[in-house]
């Protein structure tokens, strides 16, 4: 069998190439590379090519938290004499509660402390008996209208128990009409006073709408307590602050010879004491 060269083959193939690259050149145009026209320039990227990142959300604000109890006892206008007494006792930070030491506060208004015998003040005058009376309204932890409800007794920050009871449905008729009695007094004597003001009527809108924003606010942290007396008190409105809160309540809480609190009647009111 006769052998086939490759070197014919391969000599044919270089001149294809070349008689190629011959008319390539020929066809080209003529000049220089700096005398080529430009490339054309890409196109600016349009609004919807760029991509920028997206903002982050903003967090939400947390909500602001309720109101100091001190404070609260400051604005209500009913617990002056709470708010003196406790200083003259050296016991303001009782009325300051922590997250780590929430507190329960009876406080009893200034008709309360008006409403104290000859007898009483001069108990409260001996010393120590002012800051005893004080801490006996001052209960551990902040107690709630339901935990109150469901409960027997509390106890102080001494370690004093307090019977809970609950009230009669006519006892609790007899709170509330006490209630809307004093609220209307005070109705009567706030009255009096706008129309004896010298304040022209731009004072008094401003006084009036300072009124709504309190009254709005007031709304929001109070509520009316259940139908209970602890130790003889009965509850009032329940005022939410911050780390506590607050029972208003009408009276103090007695004290009897032995220490211990007076025994509660079954409507829940305590014995008047004698002058």
């Amino acid at each position: 069998m006769p052998m086939i060269t490759l070197q014919p083959i391969r000599t044919i193939a270089l001149a294809s190439v070349a008689a190629l690259l011959t008319v390539a050149c020929a066809n080209a145009p003529s000049g220089t590379l700096e005398e080529l026209p430009p490339l054309p320039a890409e196109p600016p990227a349009t609004a919807a090519e760029i991509h920028e990142p997206e903002p982050e959300p903003e967090p939400e604000p947390e909500p602001e938290p309720a109101p100091l109890m001190i404070d609260l006892l400051r604005q209500s206008g009913l617990h002056s004499e709470l708010l003196a007494a406790s200083e003259r006792a050296e016991l303001l930070d009782l009325l300051s509660p922590t997250e780590e030491q929430p507190r329960t506060l009876l406080a009893p208004t200034d008709a309360a402390f008006a409403a104290l015998s000859k007898r009483e003040l001069r108990r409260l005058d001996r010393p120590g008996e002012l800051a005893a009376q004080i801490r006996r309204h001052v209960l551990e932890g902040a107690l709630d209208p339901a935990a109150l409800a469901a409960a027997t007794e509390v106890l102080t920050i001494d370690g004093e128990a307090l019977p809970i009871v609950a009230l009669a449905p006519e006892a609790a008729n007899d709170a509330s009409g006490d209630d809307k009695a004093d609220a209307a007094e005070n109705a009567d004597a706030t009255e009096n006073a706008a129309e004896g003001s010298d304040a022209d009527a731009d004072a008094d809108a401003d006084a009036d709408a300072d009124a709504d924003a309190d009254a709005d606010a007031e709304e929001q942290t109070t509520a009316q307590a259940p139908s209970l007396a602890i130790a003889g008190l009965t509850l009032g409105p329940v005022i939410e602050s911050r780390y506590g809160r607050i029972y208003v309540v009408d009276a103090l809480i007695p004290a009897s010879k032995s220490g211990k609190t007076s025994k509660t009647s079954k409507t829940g009111k305590t014995s008047k004491t004698s002058k």
